[in-house]
């Protein structure tokens, strides 16, 4: 190929643990596994590495990735080990941080091992029936989320874990949010009456409502208001204005007027006007963890 390129030699550069130095890396060249593709002329490679797939860009698609992230997987091994062998070197298989650096390699390694492995065990199959790696495990097995104290969070798309939680952070655009469960509390009060008023629950951290149910037993109806107070359970405003609570479900998730509520401050519910005896009134708050 050189010559007829019309050059004296050519060198072909295998280092760096990309797809040729993974056919010679003892870590990633195994012969327990699937195998990637190449596109070359004049290079010999031994047949029973080599796999033929139909033109559909897919499967090649599927072998490339999979076969990039075992690459990944090369040097991760590698680094793991050196690791572990500094470490006793250096007699910190004792220090806290140094324990905790090698168990977050160890999960990151056993995690992608983890899922070549199912790929392979568990592969597609192309139009021609033959085998392919299963995206399904290899595209888990190559996300990669970083993680820290505080981590910066400000492009769209971004994610990182806050080990000071620890909770999922993502950028949606405008600012950095926690993934954070939808959260419900429920509060029923027996034979409401006007004026009544109940201390609900204190919020530990911040949090924003994103919802406020009622219903009332019987054929009556009763006028409930859910309170934002301070950490005394006093100075109250309004978290959503007044709902009127029939048999029926009452429902206010469009737009709460006031949903965010300080990490520390009371949430009160108050009784307003009663129509006829109810037997009880159920309120529930539905809302989200703000702990940034």
């Amino acid at each position: 190929m050189a010559v007829e390129a019309g050059f004296d030699m050519l060198e072909l550069h295998c280092a760096h643990g990309y797809l040729l130095s993974a056919f010679i890396t003892p870590l990633s060249s195994r012969y327990d596994e699937l195998d990637g593709q190449m596109w070359l002329e004049s290079v010999l490679i031994p047949w029973e590495r080599v796999f033929l797939t139909e033109p559909s860009p897919e499967p090649v698609a599927s072998w490339l990735f999979w076969h990039q992230l075992y690459c990944w997987l090369a040097k991760a091994e590698f680094t793991l080990g050196l690791a572990l062998a500094c470490a006793d070197a250096l007699a910190l298989k004792e220090h806290e941080a140094t324990i905790e650096y090698l168990v977050d390699l160890i999960t990151d390694v056993q995690t992608v091992r983890t899922c070549q492995t199912a790929a392979e065990l568990d592969p597609e199959r192309s139009v021609d029936g033959s085998c392919i790696p299963n995206r399904i495990h290899v595209a888990a097995g190559s996300l990669a989320i970083p993680q820290g104290a505080t981590p910066t969070v400000d492009a769209a798309g971004e994610l990182a874990l806050d080990t000071t939680g620890p909770q999922l952070i993502y950028y949606d655009g405008t600012a950095a949010r926690v993934a954070a469960e939808l959260l419900t509390k429920t509060m029923v009060v027996e034979t409401p009456a006007a004026a009544d008023d109940f201390l609900f629950f204190r919020a530990e951290r911040a949090i924003t409502v994103t919802g406020i149910d009622c219903v009332v037993a019987a054929a009556t109806s009763a006028v409930v208001t859910v309170n934002e107070c301070d950490a005394n359970g006093g100075t109250c405003t309004a978290v959503e204005a007044a709902m009127t609570c029939a048999t029926t479900n009452t429902t206010e998730a469009a737009g709460i007027d006031n949903a965010v509520i300080d990490a520390g401050d009371w949430v009160r519910v108050d009784v307003g006007t009663v129509t006829g005896t109810p037997g009880h009134v159920a309120v529930t708050v539905t809302y989200r963890e703000d702990r940034l």
